[in-house]
């Protein structure tokens, strides 16, 4: 049964152009103990563990385990092509190391996505420009009534909480994937950064801005709130009528037999507070592939693709317009 379904796997590798399955039998919020529809590692191999990593190729297949699982994932793959690699003893390479010693040059290459990376490197710095900005502004108030010295514990600590902040975004420039989202981290210690800094400044009773300023400033981020949460909103609204619209063009496809689907582009897209998983016009899209399994279909594609953007990312992208779809069909 496991070399079937090894088997399986590997010609659906062979058909999509992948060289090498990546499995941590987990669920999207990386759960130790997962509901039975997760636990991918136990039905690849047969192994009931809690932790444990799986990486199936053309012609290998190994399981990473720690020392808990030792005896019982020796048991549990007996008679199976599949090698147990013990963690943390001599000889054994972490998964990642492994997949670099052993595949083909050219499997994957990090130096090609550095520029990307270091792209949402700065844009995630643009997005936090306001705290960086109430940050400096905070140790220039602290430099200019002479306060540095007296608070110099409070001052190492909001350094401190800045440093682990940045240094859990400049990371991710190393990961062969750098989410956006990546930079939440940076943010939330940015975010107790400035309010470290600001309470020094509070007890020495300075004031940071005028009493006009300060109902400015809370007016502005009021209608920022009100305006973003709105459009927000509604385009919630005006996907969910897509996806229900989007479902019932399938099923009717499918009901008259049809198995080269073409579909109607929703009028939402993703945006900074709204993210949009859809097929794209590209039928070797990874939605469309993954959309093709499951409906047991030749191809699925949408009927036009996004126009060029002019944000650089779409986390600059505040408000849309939900009236209309987002892109019209070639004529």
């Amino acid at each position: 049964m496991i070399e079937e379904r090894i088997d399986a796997l590997r010609k659906e590798m062979s058909e999509i152009g992948v060289d090498a399955w990546f499995i941590t039998g987990t669920d999207p919020h990386q759960s130790e103990y997962v509901a039975p529809r997760w636990r991918t590692r136990e039905f690849i191999t047969g192994f009931t563990g809690s932790a444990g990593t799986v990486i199936i190729t053309k012609d290998k297949a190994l399981l990473w385990v720690d020392s808990r699982y030792f005896l019982q994932g020796a048991q549990q793959i007996e008679g199976t092509e599949i090698i147990l690699m013990k963690l943390d003893t001599d000889g054994t390479p972490e998964p990642w190391t492994w997949l670099q010693e052993n595949m083909e040059k050219g499997s994957f290459d990090y130096f090609e996505h550095i520029f990307t990376a270091i792209e949402i490197f700065f844009i995630s710095l643009f997005e936090n420009s306001l705290l960086l900005i109430a940050m400096t502004y905070l140790l220039y108030l602290s430099v200019k009534h002479k306060i540095l010295r007296k608070y110099k514990e409070q001052y190492l600590q909001a350094l401190y909480l800045f440093m682990v902040g940045f240094a859990s975004l400049a990371i991710m420039i190393f990961s062969p994937n750098f989410p956006a989202r990546s930079s939440t981290p940076f943010t939330f210690f940015s975010i107790a950064t400035v309010l470290c800094l600001y309470n020094i400044v509070n007890k020495e009773e300075i004031k940071v801005m005028s009493s006009v300023k300060q109902k400015v400033l809370y007016g502005l981020a009021l209608l920022y709130f009100v305006v973003t949460a709105s459009n927000a909103y509604g385009a919630l609204f005006t996907i969910r009528d897509d996806c229900k619209q989007r479902d019932v063009e399938l099923q009717k496809m499918i009901s008259e037999g049809q198995k080269d689907l073409v579909v109607e582009p929703f009028r939402v897209q993703t945006s900074r507070y709204i993210f949009i998983a859809d097929v794209r016009q590209d039928p070797k899209y990874f939605a469309n592939q993954i959309l093709t399994r499951y409906y047991h279909l030749n191809s699925i594609r949408r009927s036009c693709d996004y126009k060029k953007s002019k944000y650089p990312a779409t986390d600059f992208h505040l408000i849309q317009d939900y009236s209309k779809k987002i892109c019209e069909p070639s004529k």
